[in-house]
């Protein structure tokens, strides 16, 4: 990374932290959604609850997650040019070797559910061919695999120091990012199983105007202090 960017990315990390807040704050408003229209999104919340409860208890899939990690890496360095040379899991850890590496590839496995998408896509995919699928099933799919991302990337992100966070530019900046493309990733979703439930656009409207409105705070606040 070259020199000035690591400083850039920490100031950027630190200019984001309000964001981050209001960003966890909406997805408490998705929760708070997802809980109200239990009727409709029953199993969705029945997959999440069940994974969690697997994961606390029992066993955490955690050789799945690295897998999906991985292939995120994987499939972010093909979208971006690069060849890969290599993958390995093992157990709970893994290694995929790339020609080239960036921002993007490196946050990637954070912000991209992978067996979450898979499962939405195999559903429409399916129901192509056969109107009649119980879209039960995959919904709750949805949900599992849904909390289980969550669940291993906020195990990744504050259990151990992961090498790709700080080569993406630390901390800071990595997990602002890594908060702000979750939410519009699981929005879009939530878009596709359940529209309407889940106040996709408001939420995030939300997130603008209150990060808005604290830098217009915290900026007359600082000119009354220059100023005395």
């Amino acid at each position: 990374m070259p020199k000035l960017a690591r400083p850039l990315k920490f100031i950027v990390g630190l200019l984001l932290l309000p964001t981050a807040l209001f960003i966890f704050l909406g997805f408490a408003d998705i929760l708070w959604s997802l809980l109200k229209s239990w009727r409709i999104t029953l199993w969705f919340l029945l997959g999440a609850v069940l994974y969690l409860l697997l994961h606390r208890f029992v066993y955490s899939f955690g050789r799945l997650y690295v897998l999906a990690h991985e292939a995120a890496h994987a499939a972010a360095a093909l979208m971006c040019g690069h060849r890969v040379e290599s993958m390995k899991v093992n157990g709970d850890s893994g290694n995929v070797k790339v020609s080239g590496v960036n921002t993007f590839i490196l946050l990637a496995p954070y912000v991209f559910p992978l067996f979450a998408f898979a499962a939405v896509f195999a559903y429409f995919v399916i129901s192509l061919f056969d109107a009649s699928v119980d879209k039960r099933i995959f919904v709750f799919l949805f949900g599992f695999f849904t909390a289980h991302h969550f669940a291993h990337t906020y195990k990744s992100l504050t259990e151990a120091e992961q090498s790709d966070i700080k080569m993406a530019g630390g901390n800071l900046f990595s997990f602002a990012i890594v908060a702000a493309l979750n939410l519009c990733v699981i929005l879009l979703l939530l878009q596709i199983f359940f529209p309407g439930v889940v106040p996709a656009w408001g939420i995030i409207k939300k997130v603008f105007v209150n990060t808005r409105d604290f830098w217009i705070f915290a900026g007359k606040f600082i000119i009354r202090i220059l100023g005395k």
